[in-house]
C-alpha cells in the first residue's frame, strides 16, 4: 500500500464496509451458512450470500446441487447483501438484494450499484465493488483502499488481509 493512501485514510473505516463473500470469514467457516452469516455480522462485517428461489421456497447456497432451505426472515438482516441466483426475490425489509446474470453492474433493491470489479470510476458511498480475486484477477490493494476511503463497500474473500492491511480492529 502506498503512503499516499495511508496518509489520506480516514481515522476510522468501518469494518461493515468490508463485505465477506459467501459469509466465509476464513477457510474454516462454511460458506453460505446461517451460522457463518451471524458470526460475520457479530464481528462487524457485512456479508454477501447466494440465494435461490425455487418453487416459491428460498435456498441458501452457491451451487444448485448443495442448497439449504431457509426462511427469508433468517437472512433479512442489516449488512446482508443477497445475491439472487434466480431472478425472483422474497421481500426483505433490512437485507439488500440484487440479481446479476451477465454484465458488470447490477442495481440492488435499495438502489446501490453492485459492480463486478473494483473500478475507480465507481468509488462512492452508493457503490459495492467486487475485489478482483472474485472475478479471476489479482487483488489490487490500492483500488480496495481507495474504494474504502471513498465510502464504497468492497466484497472480498480475503477480509483478514484487509483488516491487517488497514489495522482495523
Amino acid at each position: 500500500m502506498d503512503t499516499h493512501n495511508r496518509k489520506n485514510m480516514p481515522e476510522q473505516i468501518s469494518k461493515s464496509k468490508i463485505i465477506i463473500h459467501r459469509a466465509m470469514y476464513d477457510m474454516h467457516w462454511a460458506e453460505n451458512s446461517i451460522l457463518s452469516i451471524k458470526k460475520c455480522l457479530k464481528e462487524g462485517f457485512s456479508v454477501e450470500i447466494d440465494v435461490f428461489i425455487l418453487n416459491g421456497r428460498s435456498y441458501l447456497g452457491h451451487d444448485i446441487h448443495n442448497l439449504i432451505q431457509i426462511q427469508p426472515k433468517d437472512i433479512d438482516l442489516q449488512n446482508v447483501f443477497v445475491h439472487l441466483k434466480t431472478p425472483s426475490s422474497p421481500y426483505f425489509k433490512n437485507a439488500d438484494s440484487f440479481f446479476i446474470d451477465k454484465g458488470q453492474i447490477a442495481y440492488t433493491y435499495f438502489g446501490r450499484q453492485w459492480v463486478n470489479t473494483c473500478i475507480k470510476d465507481y468509488f462512492n458511498s452508493n457503490t459495492i465493488g467486487c475485489s478482483n480475486e472474485l472475478t479471476g484477477g489479482e487483488i489490487n490493494e490500492g483500488h480496495i483502499i481507495d474504494a474504502l476511503i471513498n465510502g464504497s463497500w468492497v466484497c472480498t474473500k480475503k477480509p483478514l488481509h484487509f483488516i491487517s492491511l488497514l489495522s482495523l480492529t
